[in-house]
């Protein structure tokens, strides 16, 4: 791992996947024990409690050693919000669909007003230091539904949420993110099939 904290970091391209089914092999099936326990270590994470060296391990393992203290600390971040709520699912998109479809199931899509609405609001002018907090908020509301999030998708985003390079549309990638977040939180709280339906 190196020291830099200022030099910004690539898309976990082929690395994020490997470190969220790292993660994800923790959570007990009819099919395999698990490790119920690095999993509680790692949902007890946040910025000011390390996690564990084990839970660490699961994690740090999977990435690549070049990776910066920063983007360690969000892949760390993001793995903790897998283990605290496990329903992974490449594809579903990103955080902002993830919350329309919750927003959909609890509501309905013809609903006009939504506390969601606020809620992602607050998570998408969040700046680095609150991230951690209102992401947390966001993922134990989608667990309460079920609805899945795409973890690999996030851990993405996580570490572009401050991103100042500019984008081939003129943007920040940071400023992208919120934005593509906005869009498909709408898209998907609105739209007319069932969250059943979508993900077939």
């Amino acid at each position: 791992m190196t020291d830099s904290t200022t030099t910004p970091q690539p898309a976990p391209t082929w690395w994020g996947a490997r470190v969220i089914d790292s993660v994800h092999r923790l959570v007990p099936t009819t099919t395999r024990k698990g490790n119920p326990g690095v999993l509680a270590e790692l949902r007890r994470y946040t910025t000011t409690r390390p996690p564990s060296v084990a839970a660490a391990g699961v994690v740090l393992r999977a990435a690549p050693d070049d990776l910066s203290m920063t983007t360690v600390r969000h892949t760390l971040l993001t793995a903790s919000l897998l283990a605290l709520h496990p329903h992974h699912q490449a594809g579903a998109g990103n955080l902002g669909a993830s919350l329309g479809r919750f927003r959909r199931a609890r509501d309905g899509a013809g609903a006009e007003n939504s506390s969601v609405d606020k809620r992602l609001e607050v998570l998408v002018a969040a700046d680095r230091n609150a991230l951690h907090h209102h992401l947390r908020q966001a993922i134990t509301l989608l667990a309460t539904k079920s609805v899945p999030v795409d973890y690999v998708q996030l851990l993405s985003d996580v570490i572009g949420w401050d991103d100042p390079r500019l984008t081939a549309r003129g943007m920040t990638r940071g400023e992208e993110i919120r934005l593509r977040w906005m869009a498909d939180y709408h898209r998907h709280a609105h739209a007319n099939t069932t969250p059943t339906e979508e993900n077939k």
